[in-house]
């Protein structure tokens, strides 16, 4: 049963909400293998922290090896790059205003490593998403971001 833990409230309440329907990971094959052979999701803010709380449960309908490069995301299996008119509805998707946040955020996190890191980019639907029940209580989320 593959975990997302989400370390910033904001993106909780995304996922809540519904209106972040995909997150980006560093790709690990282990972790690729064990997202295909169990595609339910389960989704946390800050699991294992005595804030955490887990949002819901989700599945997960997409698993693409990703790029991030300074000017595009490319699709590892096939080279395809995303075109430039689309690069800041694919940040806003993952949660950001647009793609100079997406690209800083990520370039702060992973350094000189960024270019030629591959990343999983782990997608669902959101018709698929099963609150927790105790997250149905957070407040928080609704009154922020839906």
């Amino acid at each position: 049963m593959p975990a997302l833990s989400f370390s910033e409230l904001r993106f909780a309440g995304m996922v809540a909400a519904g209106t972040k329907c995909q997150t980006i990971r560093p790709f690990k094959t282990g972790r690729a293998k064990q997202l295909k052979d169990n595609p339910k999701l389960h989704l946390w803010y800050r699991q294992r922290r005595p804030e955490g709380f887990k949002i819901g449960t989700a599945i997960m309908n997409s698993l693409e090896i990703i790029r991030i490069k300074p000017a595009t995301i490319q699709l590892v299996k096939t080279g395809f790059e995303i075109p430039d008119y689309r690069l800041n509805p694919f940040a806003q998707t993952d949660g950001f205003s647009g793609w100079e946040e997406f690209y800083r955020w990520f370039e702060n996190r992973y350094k000189e490593d960024l270019d030629e890191m591959p990343f999983s980019l782990i997608k669902w639907d959101y018709d698929s998403f099963v609150p927790d029940e105790a997250t149905k209580s957070q407040a928080l989320l609704h009154e922020v971001y839906a």
